[in-house]
């Protein structure tokens, strides 16, 4: 559950055993009988990060968003769930990509019914998932009336939907990687020869400590899935990142794939045209030969896990590569103008050269992702490199006449930092707005290190800086700052794109 004051998000990911479809279903009750705003925080900065949280580890699981949700249909909190978008209380509110279906709002249905006691007013609601991957089908809803007779002012509401086989892309969305490997006779302490479709088989756990990234860096692949087996086999018990350790078992269903037959990096795809520098596990990046390791090679960060590494690199246009070493959670973002030229035997780290970046033009802050034509067409109009319609940062398409398939933009260009000493960042509410949603905590050797993580994060909003090296790099919307000896805060100013 992520805990909000006195309140929560739950959620559970559910699959179905005839075919692996998932779902996420996720339920909350926000605060009562006040006014929308802090409903709109509720969907905007807690829904939306179970959201993404849950996005990141099961990138193909659409989401049901269940609750109580204490606004009616017409309330700009619900806009914000249908829509993905709405202006309120003088500011503006967003969690795109994500929008969602009241299931109740279909055929000759009330979309406002009361859902109590009480006289008009629906404020319990099941939504599903419409974009930016699409549940399924909604065939049926319903208000169980007569609730008083339960004790209860609140009659359940439920949404009858037919899942997708698989999860559908809506038209917003980014596209799955398809990919290939190398023969199983190939891949390394395969368990007992047991494979199975998909680029997948059954390894040990011992050597590669019980990690699938290990194992298939191993032998110049990149992982894209990691789970434990149910019984010796395909069938998959449950799922984790492809950097989490599996414990407890002597094996491990491991998905892996050469680099060269990966899709290019997008929002739910880290893999892609990272390459293994001489098996990459166990190896520490270095310049022109095992020996050269200037400090002026790379950037320092803390990250939480490779791919927190790997996303690092993504946004910035001159990362060559990245070192990590789970240990002590050390990311090097390497940038050397001649890239990643050797290794060293180092245990516990892995180097990955990354050539996925093509010189592009910077306009307004954002260049092109490589795999982005140079103009295309989205609801009548042209855009040229990147857009920010109906997203909350530049974007492009892969093909000239459709926005089926897409990529993020690179942030690029020149960043300024609006200072201010001795202050701390807050949100829009006020000095006391300090939501742990809000930012990401990590440890910045220098400020300047701290503005280089916030540079090479997309959605970066601004930064906190402060005692033991605390670098907050903040994503929501920095309203006001308070006075606090020894912190810095500094707000992102970047022109960005008009949609």
């Amino acid at each position: 559950m992520r805990a909000y004051g006195d309140r929560g998000v739950s959620w559970a990911a559910l699959k179905r055993r005839s075919d692996g479809m998932g779902v996420i279903a996720a339920g909350t009750h926000p605060w009562c009988c006040t006014n929308d705003e802090p409903i709109l925080r509720t969907v905007q900065d807690e829904i939306l990060a179970v959201l993404k949280e849950q996005r990141i580890k099961r990138p193909g699981y659409p989401a049901a968003v269940m609750g109580d949700m204490n606004a009616g249909y017409y309330a700009n909190s619900q806009y914000l769930m249908r829509e993905g978008s709405r202006s309120a209380f003088n500011l503006d509110w967003s969690i795109l990509p994500f929008s969602f279906k009241d299931s109740y709002a279909i055929g000759n249905n009330d979309p406002d019914t009361s859902t109590g006691t009480w006289d008009g007013g629906k404020i319990d609601f099941v939504y599903f998932e419409e974009t930016p991957l699409q549940m399924g089908q909604i065939v049926d809803s319903k208000v169980w009336k007569n609730c008083d007779r339960a004790g209860s002012d609140h009659c359940a509401v439920s949404g009858d939907i037919i899942l997708s086989g698989t999860a559908q892309p809506s038209s917003l969305t980014t596209t799955q990687p398809s990919f290939s490997c190398a023969p199983f006779a190939e891949w390394p302490d395969v368990d007992n020869g047991v494979t199975c479709a998909g680029c997948t088989a059954l390894v040990l756990t011992e050597p590669y400590d019980g990690r699938c990234d290990n194992f298939c860096t191993s032998f110049g692949h990149i992982c894209l899935g990691a789970a434990e087996e149910e019984d010796e086999n395909c069938q998959v018990k449950y799922s984790v990142a492809c950097d989490e350790q599996i414990t407890g078992t002597s094996d491990m269903l491991c998905t892996c794939a050469q680099p060269s037959s990966t899709a290019e990096p997008t929002s739910t795809s880290l893999g892609a045209s990272f390459e293994a520098v001489d098996g990459g596990v166990g190896r520490a990046c270095r310049g022109a030969s095992p020996k050269d390791n200037k400090a002026s090679y790379y950037w320092k960060a803390q990250t939480a896990s490779l791919d927190e590494c790997k996303q690092l690199c993504l946004g910035d246009l001159n990362c060559v590569g990245v070192e990590y070493g789970a240990r002590y959670q050390r990311c090097e973002i390497w940038t050397r103008e001649d890239g990643v030229g050797a290794s060293a035997p180092v245990t516990g780290y892995t180097c990955l050269r990354y050539g996925g970046h093509i010189q592009q033009e910077c306009v307004e802050g954002w260049a092109p992702a490589p795999e982005c034509v140079p103009s295309f067409s989205y609801n009548g109009q042209i855009y040229t490199g990147c857009t920010t319609a109906d997203h909350d940062q530049g974007w492009c398409s892969h093909n000239s006449t459709s926005a089926s398939e897409w990529s993020n933009c690179l942030p690029c260009g020149p960043v300024e930092f609006e200072s201010q000493e001795d202050r701390a960042c807050r949100g829009p509410g006020g000095v006391a707005d300090n939501k742990p949603s809000y930012y990401d905590i990590r440890q910045a050797a220098s400020l300047d290190q701290c503005k280089q993580i916030c540079m090479a994060t997309p959605s970066c909003t601004g930064i906190e800086w402060g005692k033991n090296n605390r670098c907050e790099v903040w994503t929501s919307v920095i309203g006001v700052s308070k006075v606090v000896s020894g912190y810095t805060c500094l707000r992102v100013v970047r022109d960005q794109i008009q949609s």
